[in-house]
């Protein structure tokens, strides 16, 4: 449903409904697709059976509506008693004198972005006041904004990575531009406390104020674009980012085996050097899932073009060794490839890419012209077919440098498209890797931009792990991107910490030999003890991607996006919750811990919530890990690497408190199928009162390919019981007591006897 108004010489004001409280505004002449749009990053088509109507000049959809201001020259954004006015750029004379006041004061206020990047990294087209020289296809594009009024209510969150040290933008100014080491990941989407948001539908560089020149305005600016933005209404900051991923799709689910231990290798490591970290990661005990490779594995290093191979002095793989399909049982067993691949390890290339994604882009637009540029993934398929199982793409000038003379294939220059065309690399990426080999991909970027969530993993480039990256992890989380890592600084006991603790912890090992077991005895020992905890709890880590995917809670949760009544924590990254139950702190010794009951994992002592804690991390750990009242947890046994199988054995962790229910996600951990719905959901549900503690396993809903007929349970449940009794449909069962951990087994059908309810007394 739509509702337009004429403005005169600014062209038309059009506003669309989209889905329940998604309104999309746009003003001008032309309103045909956006890039975005083109290229599949953004789905603006409207939704089918929502609620949407015109009245007079207020369109609304659901519990948002706009009203058509012609006196004011405003847009009124009103839900469930929410008001905003809306001020766009060019509408009213007095708005083009107030504009161009903003758009001088903003570009001045980003200054210091300047002293952050190198002289050829520029953006809203100005450095120290003087105008750069563009492309003739920019010079003649106006510049854009629009202003949003604000209240002392509105905490504004968002803007992907511009910030580390925060989470809470009032009063700050940033810079919606891809910066490699500063800003890779910045998102266009601004989120009130109060449950309303606007993400911005452009690729230009452009900057946004939130506040800090009128206290009661934010304002999107800049020099080249159109007006194009979502306003989004949800009533929470979880309900905005499920807008978001509505708008720019569902966050993708990584191989299972990912959500383990990856580690890169040293720069200069040969075949055997990489055998033998492989070999020693297997006899020092220390699980892990994949190795990947650092520049020297090619031939010519650092190359980026499309005609790459194999350095014969140091990974040697003849023709005759090479397997012309995608059949990789029939390689070669005796390449390193294979080799890797018996001992359950998975293997990783890093790339170096300046390529023009666009005529690819173009093709699955519909757009046939030959651009004589091949399809990127083209040249990695052979890759592929010779065991390779993902790729770490680094951003050579995709992210640290920009030209705004250059001109790519599809017409459009740097300033317009630079930004987008880090998430259209993941793009390529994943559905090159997926249409050639049926399985789900595997590759990780330093860059994004709107709708990177759906498309792949990625890292904070050469940050070293340490707060920054911390900061960037929690922040982005706030957009549904939850396959988020940081290069792991082991020798730090912090970083080591909660490294651990995000999607996929990553080892890089680089030009330096930091090999655990090269570490000292401490650091070995610490590090070995949390790669096994991280194992341990895979089936949670793994279920909360699966839940990713679902419902946009990413895995490491800012603690407003969980606890958004609790003050203490509206602007805090030094502690977050991973999942749905495990507190982690890092680089603080004061933590807030929310009302309820906690439990120190490390020291097992038991703490009231609704306060502070002055916490004292023990020596041969990095930070706090606390169990939340109520954790159901789902974990298995010791191994060394994650496969794909369904498990005929799982465990459970409970910390009862009142009453509490977790589900349960697995799917088949290797292809695309979850995206179809092939995902099983088991719903475990826990309470405790006076008779004792009782635990519900339902059945399996749902199914996948490989899905076992039926499952046993081990269970452990923390509680104070001196001399416990265990019943299992009435029946006394069994049960062992160490140190406060109540344990036995269930066993049982999925179909019968694992909806049993159990009841522990003591």
């Amino acid at each position: 449903m739509t509702l337009r108004y004429e403005t005169g010489d600014n062209g038309t004001i059009l506003l669309e409904t989209v889905s329940d409280g998604i309104i999309r505004v746009r003003m001008g002449n032309d309103f045909s697709q956006s890039i975005s749009e083109r290229y599949s990053i953004v789905n603006a088509n409207p939704d089918a059976g929502f609620s949407a109507r015109v009245d007079g000049n207020t369109l609304t959809a659901g519990p948002l509506s706009l009203t058509i201001d012609s006196v004011n020259h405003q847009l009124i954004m009103r839900a469930d008693g929410i008001t905003s006015t809306i001020t766009l750029m060019g509408w009213g004379e007095s708005a083009s004198r107030e504009w161009q006041e903003r758009g001088a004061w903003l570009k001045g206020r980003l200054e210091h972005w300047y002293d952050k990047v190198s002289n050829d990294s520029q953006h809203l087209d100005s450095q120290n006041g003087n105008n750069i020289e563009v492309h003739s296809s920019v010079r003649d594009v106006p510049p854009f904004g629009a202003a949003f009024s604000i209240t002392g209510e509105d905490r504004i969150y968002g803007f992907g990575e511009a910030a580390e040290e925060y989470l809470v933008y009032n009063g700050k100014s940033v810079l919606n531009r891809v910066l490699y080491q500063k800003n890779e990941v910045p998102i266009p989407l601004a989120m009130s406390s109060r449950g309303w948001g606007v993400f911005f539908n452009t690729a230009w560089w452009h900057g946004t104020d939130i506040g800090a020149r009128e206290q009661d305005q934010m304002y999107f600016y800049g020099d080249h674009g159109a007006i194009d933005f979502f306003v989004l209404y949800a009533g929470s900051l979880h309900g905005i980012t499920q807008k978001y991923t509505r708008l720019t799709g569902a966050p993708c689910v990584l191989p299972k085996w990912m959500y383990g231990l990856s580690y890169i290798a040293n720069y200069h490591a040969r075949n055997f050097d990489v055998l033998q970290d492989a070999r020693d990661f297997r006899r020092e005990d220390i699980p892990c899932d994949m190795i990947s490779l650092e520049p020297g594995w090619m031939q010519n290093e650092y190359d980026s073009s499309t005609s790459k191979d194999w350095s014969e002095q140091k990974f040697m793989v003849r023709d005759w060794m090479r397997t012309p399909d995608k059949d990789r049982e029939k390689n070669y067993p005796g390449t390193f490839v294979s080799v890797l691949r018996r001992y359950g390890f998975k293997l990783s290339l890093w790339l170096n890419c300046i390529h023009d994604f666009t005529p690819e882009e173009e093709r699955r637009a519909g757009n046939d012209t030959d651009f004589g540029i091949e399809p990127w993934f083209d040249h990695l398929k052979r890759f592929v077919n010779e065991g390779v199982d993902g790729f770490k793409v680094d951003p050579a000038h995709y992210t640290d440098k920009s030209d705004p003379q250059k001109v790519y294939a599809n017409g459009m220059s740097d300033p317009q498209i630079h930004n987008l065309l880090q998430t259209v690399l993941s793009k390529q990426m994943h559905l090159g890797f997926e249409e050639h080999t049926g399985r789900r991909p595997m590759h990780h970027f330093c860059g994004g931009y709107s709708g990177i969530q759906r498309w792949g993993a990625t890292t904070c480039g050469d940050s070293g792990g340490g707060k920054k990256s911390l900061g960037w992890i929690i922040n982005l989380g706030m957009h549904g991107h939850p396959n988020m890592s940081c290069d792991m600084d082991l020798h730090t006991k912090e970083r080591m910490h909660y490294a651990m603790f995000t999607a996929w912890p990553l080892l890089d090992s680089w030009a330096g030999f930091f090999q655990p077991w090269y570490a000292g005895d401490d650091i070995e020992a610490m590090f070995r003890e949390y790669v096994k905890l991280r194992y341990r709890i895979a089936p949670y880590s793994y279920s909360a991607a699966l839940e990713a995917h679902l419902s946009s809670m990413p895995l490491v949760r800012s603690m407003p996006l969980v606890y958004p009544e609790v003050s203490e924590t509206w602007d805090s990254i030094t502690q977050y919750m991973y999942g749905p139950s495990m507190l982690i702190s890092s680089f603080s010794d004061r933590i807030y811990l929310p009302t309820g009951k906690w439990l120190d994992m490390w020291t097992n002592e038991e703490y009231a919530g609704g306060s502070w804690i002055d916490y004292e991390v023990p020596e041969n750990r990095g930070g706090g890990f606390f169990l939340k009242g109520g954790a159901i947890v789902p974990t298995w046994g010791p191994r060394n690497y994650i496969t794909g199988a369904d498990e005929e054995h799982m465990e459970l962790l409970l910390y009862p408190e009142g009453e509490s229910r977790y589900t349960l996600y697995e799917d088949d951990g290797v292809t695309n199928k979850y995206q179809g719905g092939e995902i099983a959901s088991t719903l475990i549900e826990v309470s405790e009162d006076a008779a004792g503690i009782k635990v519900s396993i339902h059945p399996r809903q749902g199914n996948f390919d490989g899905m076992k007929s039926a499952r046993d349970w081990k269970i452990t449940v923390i509680c104070q019981a001196a001399s416990p009794t265990v019943f299992v449909n009435g029946v006394a069962t069994a049960c062992t007591v160490e140190e406060g951990k109540v344990i036995f087994r269930m066993p049982g059908a999925d179909s019968e006897a694992s909806s049993a309810i159990l009841q522990v007394k003591g």
